[in-house]
């Protein structure tokens, strides 16, 4: 009980973390720009915490996976609805009298009891996110993803002067089993040692590697050493397990971003760490961020493209078990997720997707370039198509994390 509330805990607090840091880039841009930020929340759903400052609600919400920062005058169907009642020229703060033909009827429907909103609205609407300019809209939206891709770089510089750079240790040692995979499966675990595939003996992880690469799909035999009790001086037990890969055509190389093909049971080699210099740690950290983010982006192309299965994707259950896996074996792992999540977040939000950061900066690009603004149906039909798309991701996601949980990838 105590692992699962310990564990659970430990993955809140990192993802709140990376969270905090992207709605913090989106907070500071906007309050820069001079936008009125009505609320700054982590989190979605009921309020657990909040307090107000500076006109400004702080609240934590109940389910931990998400959060906003909510401006003022960045409804467009409330400002659409002002606009229509201020052209009619009747009272702003009534609604207007709407006529079947009208683009905002909808927006006057969504608004009943809104009126103390409006009120607010018409005292500061210098404050307003929706009539600044096209930099300074596009600078808060790009904010978010920014400030991820600069804390993924602050923790790679720390991972690598406090833990040092990842060496590969020499033998075919596993550091890391694949939840799901055949490996797991068949009862591997880190730290085994490969003695020999059906009778070969394994000299090195290269040719483990391949071996098992080129295996055609066929059963394999592992002979592995494991330390009894976890002891460096206990005897290393030899363990005879049967494995079956599986084929990777299709998917992509983790190193290079290609189609990869052969097959493949699930692991990962072992590294130790050397701590560099803060120099190097700076170069190294830059190459890191950048390769993981070009990667990232390759990646997104090839399932698009259809090139990469879609049995990749992961939702919150994969989130929080890689987490909690990577707390276990240590901070230098911890953080090397962070970094992963962190350039994560930031690439899908440039997504050009209408309610992600790119959909948003996509439009305000057309919008500059058009003169005026899109009308409130056509915007309400990008925003459900968007929101469509996302449901339809998380939904993938959701049920891939099901089906390795019950063992049908």
């Amino acid at each position: 009980m105590f692992n699962v509330v310990g564990n659970s805990a430990v993955v809140i607090f990192t993802i709140g973390v990376i969270i905090f840091v992207h709605e913090l880039g989106h907070f500071l841009l906007a309050r820069f720009n001079k936008v009125d930020v009505l609320e700054f929340a982590i989190g979605f759903g009921p309020r657990l915490i909040s307090w107000n400052r500076g006109g400004t609600r702080y609240s934590v919400r109940a389910i931990p996976f998400g959060g906003f920062v909510r401006m003022s005058g960045d409804d467009r169907f409330l400002l659409a609805e002002l606009a229509e009642r201020e052209k009619k020229g009747g009272d702003v703060t009534q609604p207007s009298s709407q006529n079947g033909q009208s683009t905002t009827k909808s927006a006057s429907e969504q608004l009943e009891g809104r009126e103390e909103e409006i009120q607010a609205l018409l005292a500061a609407p210098a404050g307003w996110f929706l009539s600044k300019g096209y930099l300074a809209k596009s600078s808060i939206v790009v904010a978010g993803p920014l400030f991820n891709v600069v804390f993924a770089l602050f923790l790679a510089i720390v991972s690598f002067s406090v833990f040092g750079e990842a060496v590969l240790e020499e033998g075919p040692v596993i550091g890391d089993v694949q939840l799901g995979h055949p490996a797991e499966k068949a009862g591997i675990k880190p730290g085994d040692r490969v003695v020999s595939i059906d009778g070969a003996l394994m000299q090195s992880w290269k040719q483990l590697a391949a071996t098992i690469r080129g295996s055609d799909g066929k059963e394999l035999e592992l002979v592995i050493t494991r330390k009894d009790g976890g002891s460096a001086d206990a005897p290393a037990s030899p363990i005879a397990l049967r494995v079956q890969p599986v084929a990777v055509s299709g998917d992509l190389e983790v190193v290079t971003g290609a189609p990869a093909k052969g097959y493949v049971i699930g692991i990962a080699p072992s590294y130790s760490y050397q701590p560099m210099p803060f120099d190097k740690s700076v170069l190294s950290s830059c190459r890191q961020v950048w390769h993981l983010s070009v990667l990232t982006a390759r990646s997104l192309w090839w399932f698009i493209s259809g090139k990469l299965s879609s049995k990749h994707i992961g939702g919150p259950i994969q989130m929080f078990q890689e987490t909690s896996r990577s707390a276990k074996r240590g901070g230098g792992s911890l953080l090397g997720v962070m970094i992963y999540i962190n350039i994560m977040l930031a690439v899908v939000n440039l997504l050009p997707i209408p309610i992600l950061d790119g959909g948003h900066l996509l439009l305000f690009t057309f919008e500059a370039i058009k003169g005026s603004a899109v009308s409130v149906v056509t915007y309400q039909r990008l925003a459900t198509v968007g929101t469509l798309l996302i449901l339809g991701l998380m939904a993938l996601g959701v049920t891939n994390d099901l089906g390795r949980v019950l063992g049908f990838h």
